[in-house]
């Protein structure tokens, strides 16, 4: 992976895990408790600490400069010859396989519209996705809600009438979810993502290839853009995706964000899901049905 990806992902990871076993079930005795605390104090520090050396090594990126999310040519697309992206043999067959599953190709303009479901299948609401060039467009509507969210130039983020500021490392974070083979595609023909294997595990059911993705462009960029997948291994089909949405005001705070692909359709690029979970949009739990995709006019992706 990444070398600036070090142990602080990992003692995050470890305290929710100490925090959750204390949680659902009775702590073996004080001491665990004593550790989750010592290990909580610790991560406090190695966060600050990282965040100066981000500081230092970024120059002024973690200060949320807008020309950051839009630098493209430096920050997402150029294969830089100091990227320290690795990537695993073991990881590549399984995207490739998937992509190959998938029948991706080069990814186009789309607009993406559909329903939203509750458990029940009854419509609880519609939503319309739009990916045009860079910029990604997301809006949602309810009996009782409406959102409107856009990520690329002239970023938004409305909520029932309300602007709710974003930082540019969340933004950076959003990612077009429904869209696995693009958004693996473009990922793998940037070099500056690595690809690490990480395990066979079950997954909803499946026994699934575990796969991690990050981008290594920099520093603030390696600690949003983590992404963890799992691929069935016998369609090759994505199963889930893990993101993360960072905290408005520290980018190594996060909760996880998870996609998990029900059906597949086929389109005008290749097999996409026909319905998806999603616990980022309305709540956990929400069933998104896609019905229509179409190809649209615009900027290059």
């Amino acid at each position: 992976m990444c070398k600036l990806y070090t142990a602080v992902h990992a003692s995050i990871a470890l305290s929710k895990s100490l925090q959750a076993a204390c949680r659902y079930s009775a702590c073996p005795n004080q001491k665990t408790l004593l550790a989750v605390t010592r290990l909580k104090s610790l991560i406090s520090v190695l966060i600050f600490v990282s965040s100066m050396v981000f500081s230092i090594f970024d120059k002024g990126e973690m200060a949320y400069s807008q020309e950051w999310h839009h630098d493209d040519s430096t920050m997402r697309h150029a294969a830089s010859a100091d990227s320290k992206a690795e990537r695993d043999s073991r990881a590549l067959p399984i995207v490739q396989a998937s992509l190959s599953a998938l029948g991706a190709l080069s990814a186009q303009n789309l607009e993406v519209t559909g329903e939203v479901l509750n458990l029940d299948g009854s419509v609880r609401g519609t939503f319309t996705w739009k990916d045009v060039g860079k910029i990604h467009e997301a809006e949602l509507s309810t009996a009782s809600h409406h959102r409107y969210f856009r990520v690329g130039s002239n970023p938004k983020n409305e909520q029932d009438g309300k602007s709710i500021t974003l930082q540019p490392h969340q933004l950076a974070a959003s990612v077009p979810r429904h869209l696995p083979g693009q958004l693996l595609l473009d990922e793998l023909a940037n070099l500056n993502w690595s690809f690490e294997f990480i395990a066979n595990e079950e997954c909803n059911g499946h026994s699934c290839g575990h796969v991690r993705v990050l981008d290594c462009a920099t520093a603030l960029t390696q600690a949003v853009s983590v992404q963890d997948w799992w691929f069935d291994n016998v369609s090759a089909l994505p199963v889930k995706l893990k993101t993360r949405i960072p905290r408005n005001d520290n980018a190594l705070i996060y909760d996880d964000d998870v996609t998990v692909y029900l059906t597949w359709q086929d389109s005008v690029i290749g097999r996409i899901p026909k319905q998806l979970r999603n616990c980022e949009q309305v709540e956990c739990g929400s069933l998104f049905d896609l019905q229509r995709v179409v190809a649209v006019p615009g900027g290059n992706r």
